[in-house]
């Protein structure tokens, strides 16, 4: 299967048991709390449980005088210009 595939099938076997009880703010941070379990693929009857955190901050404006490139990969000098 390539990526493509690989994608469709988990986003369409995935199932949201318990949504989150507060929405992402728009202009402010939002923290939500996370447990994903995902059947292993090389074993039977196997499950693996992950939790978490995700964080999402207010969005920035990108300005000439708030570089935020440096460290990037190499093509983003390209959009820099």
């Amino acid at each position: 299967m390539g990526k493509k595939e690989d994608f469709d099938y988990a986003m369409n076997v995935t199932r949201i048991v318990m949504a989150p009880q507060s929405t992402i703010e728009t202009f402010g941070t939002t923290t939500v709390n996370y447990m994903l379990i995902s059947e292993l693929m090389d074993q039977v009857n196997t499950v693996r449980v992950r939790e978490g955190k995700m964080y999402s901050e207010r969005p920035q404006i990108i300005t000439p005088l708030r570089n935020t490139w440096s460290g990037s990969a190499n093509t983003a000098a390209t959009y820099r210009r």
